[in-house]
């Protein structure tokens, strides 16, 4: 987990590329090099602080580990019926 200003990431951002906005970079993002971000900033910063966590950690970087750790199979507002089987929702919208 990355914790960190948006300038720093902003400032990062245009080391690596010239950009005028964010629809600039935006309008670039698919002529961008393929690169981590623990590659491409987090190993070549001279100065990080790391600190210990002591709580439980899981990594929900994919769908069917985010559906393991909700606690409900509903996130917001939304209906599921009886014929709903193995499904998860997550719905940020307000209607």
């Amino acid at each position: 987990m990355f914790a960190f200003k948006l300038s720093y990431l902003l400032e990062k951002a245009h080391s690596m590329v010239e950009f005028t906005d964010y629809r600039d970079l935006y309008a670039k993002y698919e002529t961008l090099t393929k690169n981590s971000f623990d590659y491409a900033v987090v190993e070549k910063e001279p100065s990080i602080q790391v600190v210990r966590y002591s709580g439980s950690w899981k990594d929900v970087g994919t769908w069917n580990m985010m559906a393991e750790v909700m606690a409900d199979d509903i996130k917001g507002k939304a209906v599921m019926d009886e014929t709903c089987e193995n499904t998860q929702i997550v719905s940020e919208l307000n209607i």
